[in-house]
């Protein structure tokens, strides 16, 4: 459930109709959480409200974007907006609760549709040890689209269609995001998932790569005479990229 800190009644404050709305998977190296950070801090998108499950284990801290302390917290899951662009952006911090995937995954897609989103685009990142053959080289990224897909995706050799046959690899059931597809098949909500090979270690460059994929999907951040966009690192990532070194005796 959307719910507004202004108002009770979010439908008179926000406005969600024929918005793109992006949502991350978490997953291996949670790439598409680490996307949706650096694509809210560099666009300074508008936390419009929260998105309330029960479903989600809580977590909260400081504010993940202002250097400056504003009061206002971080959550399990915020919900931001573009509203000129017409996009939506629900990030996630939290992981479903265990037994509750399915549960939290009708939530959302049932928000999907009341919301009337134009689309639904949700970030994944897959394992690259499970990667086939053909897959070993050339562009690590894939995509799939449902039939009622609206948007149409850039045609260059970053963009290749995810091999049906590894569907089943990367989609597992009882998962949020197998869950998430089925039911938006179902009931005719245009779906796109975008999904990056990634190891797990330091995948802040993933994030980067898959921000700019979604910016080449949807123009959300201005980019310079040669393509390319100064992206802006939020305030919370400092620890990770600067934080004091381990202590040595730790390995000793």
């Amino acid at each position: 459930m959307f719910v507004s800190p202004n108002s009770n009644d979010y439908s008179t404050t926000v406005n969600f109709y024929n918005h793109t709305i992006f949502v991350p998977c978490l997953s291996v190296g949670n790439v598409g959480q680490l996307a949706l950070d650096v694509l809210i801090s560099t666009s300074s998108a508008e936390r419009v409200g929260y998105f309330y499950s029960s479903q989600v284990l809580p977590v909260v801290g400081n504010d993940a974007y202002d250097v400056s302390p504003s009061g206002v917290l971080s959550v399990n899951l915020e919900v931001f907006q573009l509203k000129e662009n017409q996009v939506t952006l629900l990030q996630q911090r939290a992981p479903a609760k265990e037994g509750r995937r399915e549960a939290f995954a009708e939530e959302l897609v049932s928000w999907f549709k009341s919301g009337n989103f134009r689309q639904v685009v949700l970030l994944l990142s897959t394992d690259a040890s499970r990667r086939m053959d053909s897959q070993l080289t050339g562009a690590q990224f894939r995509f799939l689209k449902t039939d009622k897909s609206l948007l149409g995706l850039p045609n260059n050799s970053s963009w290749l269609p995810l091999e049906p046959e590894f569907e089943s690899i990367i989609f597992k059931k009882g998962t949020v995001t197998h869950s998430v597809i089925d039911k938006c098949k179902k009931l005719d909500i245009p779906l796109v998932v975008l999904i990056k090979f990634v190891s797990e270690g330091n995948n802040i460059p993933d994030g980067i790569e898959m921000a700019s994929l979604v910016n080449e999907m949807i123009p959300i951040v201005n980019a310079d005479a040669e393509g390319k966009v100064g992206w802006k690192l939020p305030f919370s990532w400092q620890s990770m990229i600067e934080g004091p070194p381990l202590d040595r005796t730790l390995f000793m």
